[in-house]
């Protein structure tokens, strides 16, 4: 298991596979554990170049904010999968954003019974009742 100490302190695991030139693989929210705040420590820390950033939902967040504040220092390419880049919120010019009032029901949801909520969110998420073959009840779990 690779740890990685943040400027800020804080410990961020990290899968660090192969050789070669590395991909760096940001998932959306909220998939697992294997997230990070700080892209930028990783890549110092690995002391990687090269690097194929790939941002998942969420993760492609992370890709865009770490090419505006580090000038995209060490990537190659970029790919943004699914993202929620460039801006989430409804508003007049993102009119197809999503509206403040469900982000407070979600954040509402969390705060009352965190398991529910990620219970229910995960049908929605992983597209059940709606794809034939969806994920098992495990993975939803």
């Amino acid at each position: 298991m690779t740890m990685i100490k943040t400027r800020t302190g804080a410990e961020l695991y990290v899968k660090d596979w192969g050789q070669g030139h590395p991909i760096v693989l940001l998932h959306g929210w909220p998939l697992t554990s294997d997230t990070w705040d700080d892209l930028a420590d990783v890549i110092a820390t690995l002391g990687l170049s090269d690097v194929t950033l790939v941002g998942f939902s969420m993760g492609g967040g992370e890709v865009a904010r770490y090419m505006s504040r580090h000038g995209g220092r060490g990537v190659v390419k970029a790919a943004l999968v699914a993202s929620v880049v460039p801006f989430m919120l409804k508003t007049e010019d993102n009119p197809g954003g999503t509206s403040e009032t469900k982000f407070a029901e979600m954040t509402d949801g969390m705060r009352e019974d965190r398991a529910q909520f990620f219970r229910v969110f995960f049908k929605s998420f992983y597209g059940v009742g709606v794809f034939t073959g969806s994920v098992s009840d495990a993975v939803q779990n």
